[in-house]
């Protein structure tokens, strides 16, 4: 076994093989040098000594070779780019149709609350999906709910309640006292 270099050892090769195979994730210039130094360093502890008792010893004084993998730096990961939000048509869809019944509600109350209404039932099928905009879809649901607040307050000023439905003619309900 003279002939026979500390690297060209079985035990020495597995082992280098398996560092090999932990340092797959590194960066290819650190694995390199990382494998350089490591043969480096077998080689130069067992110039002297070539047994198989000094081979085994100087492998557990390196470590395992996950261990000297982990120490290592892994591939940089690639910078994250700025990419711009997916439009949500949806979102966009029931944010239109929000302000549509905002628009109609001075020249057709009675087509803005069923599209208020629409849009209201859209706004919240839609907050609960996934990849769903939310900003726009609350905006969508609080513009939603402007003409459906505003014929409502129509209703209560221009045509206040007179009378009691439950129990016509008590007196304190829109009624004349006798």
């Amino acid at each position: 076994m003279t002939g026979e270099s500390a690297i060209d050892r079985p035990l020495v090769a597995a082992y280098l093989r398996e560092l090999d195979l932990a340092l797959a994730g590194a960066d290819p210039r650190e694995r390199a040098e990382t494998l350089a130094a490591i043969e480096h360093h077998v080689s130069d502890a067992l110039a002297e000594d070539n047994s198989p008792e000094a081979t085994r010893r100087v492998l557990a004084e390196l470590g395992s070779p996950s261990a000297i993998a982990g120490a290592a730096s892994p591939l940089p990961s690639p910078q994250p780019t700025s990419v711009a939000p997916q439009r949500d048509r949806f979102a966009t869809g029931a944010l239109t149709l929000a302000c549509g019944s905002i628009a109609l509600m001075l020249a057709s109350p009675l087509v803005a609350v069923p599209l208020a209404l629409i849009t209201i039932i859209m706004s919240i099928v839609h907050v609960r999906a996934p990849g769903a905009n939310r900003r726009y879809t609350w905006l969508a649901l609080g513009l939603a709910l402007v003409p459906l607040i505003l014929v409502a307050a129509y209703l209560l000023l221009f045509f206040p309640p007179t009378g009691n439905d439950i129990n016509p003619g008590v007196p304190g309900f829109g009624y004349p006292e006798d």
